[in-house]
C-alpha cells in the first residue's frame, strides 16, 4: 500500500513527516506493523504454534531459505543497530521503546503502566521498573489522569521528545536500507 510506495521511492524526509500524522516515528511503527502482518500471515504463527509456513506440502525452495536467511541476518543486524543508536543519545533498548510506545500509542501522547505493559510485552512489574528508572532519567513523566485518579499517565518530557525524534529519523533511515530485503519476503509464498 501507501507505505511501500514511499519506502521504495526513499523520500526525504520532509515528505516522511507528511505520512499521516507529520511524524516520522509513525512512519517506523507503520513499517514495523507490515513487517509483523506479513510475518504472521506467510508463517501462520499463534499462540503456540510452531511458526512453519502455513502450506506444508510444499517443498521450500532454494529462494525461500536464502530470502529468510537474508531477513534474519538483516532483523539481527537491525536490532544491533537500534541498540547502539539508543545508547548513542544515552537510552537503553527498553527506555528506547518504552518512549516509542508512548508517542505512538493511538489516540493520545500519553500511556498507563497497563497499556505499556501490553505494547511492551512485559509485566506490569518490569515496566513500572522501567518507567521509574526513565523519570530519573527525565525522559517521561507519571501525572495522575484527568479524570479518574486511579489512573497514572505515563508521558514524554521535551528530553524523552528530542531523543526520540533523533531515534526515529536513524531507525527510518536504516529501514530505507532494509527495504529490499523486507520486500524480498513477498516471494515467500
Amino acid at each position: 500500500g501507501r507505505l511501500a510506495q514511499l519506502v521504495e521511492r526513499s523520500l526525504d524526509m520532509r515528505e516522511v513527516q507528511r505520512f499521516e500524522s507529520s511524524t516520522a516515528h509513525h512512519f517506523l511503527l507503520k513499517a514495523t506493523a507490515f513487517l509483523r502482518a506479513h510475518i504472521a500471515l506467510r508463517y501462520n504463527v499463534v499462540r503456540g504454534g510452531s511458526g512453519v509456513p502455513s502450506d506444508t506440502s510444499a517443498a521450500v525452495t532454494k529462494e525461500q531459505y536464502e530470502v529468510l536467511a537474508a531477513f534474519r541476518r538483516e532483523l539481527r543486524a537491525f536490532l544491533r543497530f537500534s541498540e547502539q543508536a539508543a545508547a548513542q543519545v544515552g537510552l537503553t533498548p527498553q527506555q528506547h521503546q518504552l518512549l516509542l510506545a508512548i508517542k505512538g500509542y493511538p489516540g493520545r501522547e500519553w500511556a498507563t503502566i497497563s497499556e505499556l505493559s501490553q505494547a511492551l510485552a512485559l509485566r506490569h512489574h518490569s515496566v513500572v521498573g522501567i518507567v521509574d528508572r526513565s523519570c530519573r532519567a527525565g525522559i517521561v513523566e507519571r501525572r495522575a489522569h484527568a479524570d479518574d485518579h486511579r489512573y497514572i499517565e505515563v508521558a514524554l518530557t521535551a528530553d524523552g521528545e528530542a531523543r526520540l525524534e533523533a531515534l526515529t529519523r536513524s531507525h527510518v533511515d536504516e529501514l530505507r536500507r532494509l527495504w529490499p530485503t523486507l520486500a524480498a519476503l513477498q516471494r515467500l509464498h
